[in-house]
C-alpha cells in the first residue's frame, strides 16, 4: 500500500489556505460543495474545500496536515449515518465540527450546502438537508403491485 500511496496525487485544498472553515467531501458532492464555497466566500464566510479522492489507501498524513489547524471542518455527504465523517475520524483522529447530510434520493444543490454550512457555523452539529421545493422532487412510478391513482386506464 505504501507504493500506491507514493504514486497517488497529493490532496489539496481548493480556495484560500488560511480559511478557518474547510468543507470536506468525497465523491458526488464535489460540484455542489465547490460552488457553495464560491457563494459562501462572496457572502464573507471565508472557507475552502478538500475533496478526498481515495478511501483506500487513505492519505492520512496529507489530509491530517491540511486539516490540523482548521477552526471548522464540515463534512458534506450523501448518506444518513455520516459514514465519511466517521471514516475521516478513524483514519486521522480529526472529528468534524459538523456534518451536512442528504439522503432523500435527490442530489445536493449548492444552496442546500450553503444553508447547511451556515447552520453548522451557528452551532448545529448535524444538518439533514432535503429537497422540499415544489417541482424539485423526481416523480417515481409506483412499485410492482401498487395500484396507480391516475384516471387513465
Amino acid at each position: 500500500m505504501q507504493g500506491v500511496l507514493n504514486a497517488l496525487p497529493k490532496p489539496k485544498l481548493e480556495g484560500a489556505a488560511d480559511a478557518d472553515t474547510t468543507i470536506v467531501t468525497y465523491g458526488s458532492t464535489y460540484g455542489a460543495a465547490s460552488e457553495a464555497v464560491e457563494r459562501l466566500n462572496k457572502e464573507g464566510i471565508k472557507c475552502n474545500h478538500l475533496s478526498v479522492k481515495y478511501l483506500i489507501p487513505f492519505q492520512e498524513k496529507e489530509i491530517t496536515e491540511l486539516l490540523k489547524n482548521k477552526k471548522h471542518i464540515i463534512v458534506v455527504e450523501m448518506n444518513k449515518s455520516g459514514q465519511f465523517a466517521r471514516h475521516l475520524r478513524a483514519e486521522t483522529g480529526i472529528t468534524a465540527t459538523g456534518n451536512v447530510r442528504k439522503y432523500d434520493g435527490e442530489p445536493f444543490e449548492p444552496k442546500h450546502v450553503v444553508a447547511g454550512i451556515k447552520d453548522v457555523l451557528k452551532g448545529k452539529k448535524i444538518v439533514e438537508s432535503e429537497s422540499l421545493e415544489p417541482g424539485w422532487r423526481t416523480p417515481h412510478p409506483p412499485g410492482p403491485g401498487v395500484m396507480s391513482t391516475s384516471s387513465t386506464h
